[in-house]
């Protein structure tokens, strides 16, 4: 990968030009980019307070006037549109972040139009009533940076987050923000004493942020505490709430307060006003992240806040706040005199306030990870090659495909080389880039040169290669071409005992071995794997890694109806099955199944999967005259359906090469109880008794008896199923491998 020219050059879109807690969070920001990385460019709508403190830090400011979105002149935002063109190629433009709305939606058609990494920044919750425009046009963006977990929810699908978005907490500047500053120069100027206990509300005067609660609250202090005082730090900054800061001041005379409450306005020194407060309210509706409590965090003042929005996520309740209800007034009010009257728990909360903010909330945190979001979307992409050498509907090839759909795509290119058959097929579906290719077995020079021609002309920085067969094509192009070579080992090794002929084996084995010098990293499904490369074929414990499979859990959400997958089987719907999935292969238990059905009667056993034994095995369940109770789907594309019509999952395996046992994760990812073999693999997967059950192999009774103790047992069956789904989110999901494999290949190039 080339290095480019740098700094990276960032146009940053705000419609803002009053100061708020979003123009500071921007400002300090930019203030603290790293300018021999990135140099920040601004464009907004005109002169303001905001760029009289931009002018300071030299940013170069452009001037466009961003209409409304839902307005009708069609033209006027053309036009806007256009000279934001202009601007991004005049400037060289790397990327854009955008800060509102407004901004975004003409952000990011510009940046889409001109080819450029758009960021968009989401700072405000949208409440469930309102429409949310950013969610319609999400996608624009590459990224998505959200203040808070809680604004985050506002782009779940599914309840899954979508993959694009970030969470990045507000940052303060703790050397500006610290208890050393003073604020008796705030109290002089109001004429409030140093022994009044000075109440404090610090944000943009709007209806959210609950300035009437905080009012309600004060009178209640003020009966409590006469001689207290009540500040209100801030203005309506846009107009079109002027009217209501001017309630807001007529209901401070409405409540007997005239003479207790200070509204300063718009205020630049925010930190002396912060340090004049004894005890700092938040008391929003509905708050995205609370900027100004960060402030007062970094402040080590005591706070009161309603427990609302991103706030939670902030405060630790009890250490660094007492936390409220919004509009609550009484509660407020009570958890105000309680730290009057406590204030060596006034104190206490303020200190761990400041350490937290140190710890998690600094603006060189905030930063940092900025940062890094840019450099991920501006650094040029890794190329990644896969191969395979077969594209068979099967564990590897589901894997491989799962791998190339999900991997980030603004971090990297992955392309495939693969046969004909149902993994091109998926994969062209999908628009991932392919190369035909067949890697013969054994060894064949034709392969090795049209794997070679593929590499050299693709210029990938990594090849990811997956099986043994594979790997062996992979790693000598890898030396051939000077490109790190991943070999996803997906079977356990063997000792090659099938090859008659002891020369070639011998020669077979030490071909492996040597090839295996050849890769950077080798990744092993399960520790079984792992063990058995490191004995068998000599490979490094330091090269080789466990990294289990995984499954896509949204695929096995299934919202099909049950009864309706029965019916199409041609299953009652008040049958009992028992279901099992995979290769038609003796030594994959299928006797098992088989001596288990014959003592149970009324229950169906539902074999979805083809493979060799498939005759074989009609012949045996006719030998032992439980045809009735079985249905065998042959090969079917519909697993989460297919799962949907079973009651238990079982997989008594038997083979000794059994790698990991991709079924049984899917099985359990569909919330089915699980009866497994209790074999090396299968024990990292499940835990007997927790989720799932383990039974020997080859025991068709112990089968029998599983599936009868579950049938009696319904709680059981229950509690395996929801700890069984429970396990594959923590340990196997798509989500949480795509991660590490992104990780891997990061590693890979580092070395």
């Amino acid at each position: 990968m080339q290095e480019r020219r740098k700094p990276f050059r960032i146009l940053y879109l705000h419609d803002v030009v009053q100061i708020g807690g979003a123009e500071r969070s921007l400002f300090y920001l930019i203030k603290n980019l790293d300018r021999e990385k990135f140099l920040p460019i601004i464009a907004v709508p005109s002169e303001g307070p905001f760029t009289e403190d931009l002018k300071g830090l030299g940013v170069e400011i452009n001037f466009i006037a961003f209409p409304r979105p839902l307005g009708l002149n069609i033209f006027k935002k053309v036009k806007m549109i256009n000279k934001l063109i202009r601007i991004i190629k005049s400037r060289d433009i790397d990327l854009i972040h955008s800060n509102g709305f407004r901004t975004n939606l003409y952000g990011g058609i510009a940046g889409r139009l001109t080819g450029k990494k758009i960021v968009w920044h989401a700072r405000n919750l949208i409440t469930s009533e309102k429409m949310d425009p950013d969610r319609i046009f999400i996608f624009f963006p590459h990224r998505l940076i959200c203040l808070t977990e809680a604004i985050k929810k506002r782009f779940y699908r599914n309840r899954i987050p979508i993959k694009k978005s970030v969470v990045i907490q507000n940052g303060v500047d703790t050397e500006e923000f610290n208890p050393e500053i003073s604020g008796e120069s705030m109290r002089k100027e109001f004429d409030v004493s140093r022994e009044t206990p000075l109440i404090g509300i610090t944000s943009r005067i709007v209806p959210e942020k609950g300035h009437d609660s905080f009012l309600k609250s004060a009178r209640i202090v003020a009966e409590k505490f006469p001689d207290a005082k009540f500040l209100i730090v801030g203005s309506h900054v846009s107009p079109e709430y002027r009217d209501w800061e001017k309630y807001i001041k007529r209901l401070s005379v409405e409540l007997g307060l005239a003479e207790k409450v200070i509204f300063t306005g718009f205020r630049r020194n925010l930190p002396e006003a912060i340090a004049a407060i004894d005890i700092y309210v938040l008391a929003s509706y509905a708050e995205p992240s609370g900027r100004t409590h960060l402030e007062a965090m970094a402040m080590a003042k005591p706070i009161v806040a309603t427990r609302s929005g991103g706030t939670p996520e902030i405060a630790v309740e009890g250490e660094t706040a007492i936390l409220v209800e919004p509009a609550d007034e009484k509660a407020m009010a009570e958890a105000i005199i309680s730290l009057l009257e406590n204030p060596h728990k006034k104190i206490e909360l303020g200190i761990k306030a400041r350490e937290r903010v140190e710890n998690i909330f600094s603006i060189k945190k905030n930063v940092i990870e900025t940062e890094k979001v840019y450099q991920q979307l501006l650094k040029p992409k890794t190329r990644i090659l896969h191969v395979i050498h077969s594209s068979e509907l099967s564990g590897p090839q589901r894997h491989l495909f799962d791998v190339a759909k999900s991997i980030d795509r603004d971090r990297f290119s992955v392309e495939v080389a693969c046969p004909v058959g149902w993994l091109l097929k998926e994969l062209e579906k999908n628009n991932i880039r392919t190369h035909i290719i067949e890697l013969k077995d054994g060894f064949s020079i034709n392969s090795l040169l049209s794997l070679y021609r593929i590499a050299r002309k693709g210029s990938y920085d990594i090849i990811h290669a997956h099986m043994g067969r594979t790997g062996i094509y992979a790693k000598l192009v890898g030396v051939l071409t000077g490109k790190p070579v991943v070999v996803t080992e997906h079977l356990v090794a063997h000792d090659h005992s099938w090859i008659k002929n002891p020369v070639k084996r011998r020669l077979h084995l030490i071909g492996h071995k040597l090839t295996n010098r050849m890769a950077k990293l080798i990744i092993a499904v399960s520790g079984v794997t792992r063990d058995a490369y490191i004995e068998r074929q000599g490979v490094s414990p330091h090269k080789i890694i466990i990294m289990h499979n995984f499954v896509d859990t949204d695929l096995f959400a299934e919202k099909k109806k049950k009864e309706k997958i029965r019916k199409e089987l041609g299953i009652d719907k008040d049958n009992f099955v028992v279901g099992f999935l995979g290769r038609l292969d003796w030594r994959k238990g299928l006797r098992t199944i088989v001596d288990a059905a014959e003592g149970l009667k009324g229950i169906k056993f539902l074999i979805i999967g083809d493979g060799d034994a498939r005759e074989e095995l009609i012949a045996e369940i006719r030998r032992k005259g439980v045809e009735e109770d079985f249905i065998l789907t042959g090969l079917r594309k519909d697993v989460p359906a297919m799962m949907k019509a079973m009651d238990i999952f079982v997989f008594p395996t038997t083979a000794p090469y059994e790698s990991f046992g991709m079924v049984v994760i899917e099985a359990m990812a569909a919330g089915l109880p699980v009866i497994a073999s209790d074999i090396g693999p299968l024990r990292e997967i499940v835990n007997n008794g927790e989720d799932g059950i383990l039974i020997p192999p080859k025991d068709g009774d112990a089968l029998r008896a599983a599936i009868e103790r579950l049938i009696k047992n319904k709680d059981l069956m229950k509690k395996l199923a929801e700890e069984g789904r429970k396990t594959v989110h923590e340990r196997f999901s798509l989500k949480k491998r795509i991660k590490e494999i992104e990780e891997v290949y990061e590693k890979v190039l580092d070395r």
